[in-house]
């Protein structure tokens, strides 16, 4: 892949986390718990066919995605209970996770109410 071609995906890549960022997030998933026996990762997940632990941040991200918060919204919630992190590191952290649990079907990602 020639560099054009690669600066040409990292431009997409952060157009894309830019528009994730306005998207807002919805759990489909409703069958998960808070593992208190396991602290470093406390969130367990389930459903179609999966099986997910996530971590006490993914844990307070995952609660947030009611669809009424933008990703963005949740990113600030996350730097203002942990201020210290860069702001670039988090956004990219909450991205990752939520497109992930969208690709597993576990959130909607661009939650629309009005859509049928």
């Amino acid at each position: 892949m020639s560099e054009t071609e690669k600066a040409v995906l990292d431009e997409k890549a952060v157009l894309d986390e830019k528009a994730v960022l306005e998207m807002t997030p919805k759990r489909k998933i409703d069958l998960w718990k808070v593992d208190d026996t396991n602290p470093e990762f406390p969130l367990v997940v389930m459903g179609y066919g999966v099986w997910i632990r996530a971590n006490f941040v993914a844990h307070q991200v995952w609660e947030m995605c009611t669809g009424e918060r933008t990703v963005s919204q949740i990113v600030e919630a996350v730097l203002a209970k942990y201020p210290a992190e860069p702001r670039a590191s988090v956004e990219r952290d909450v991205v990752e996770f939520l497109t992930e649990f969208d690709q597993k079907k576990l959130l909607v990602l661009d939650y629309d109410p009005l859509a049928f």
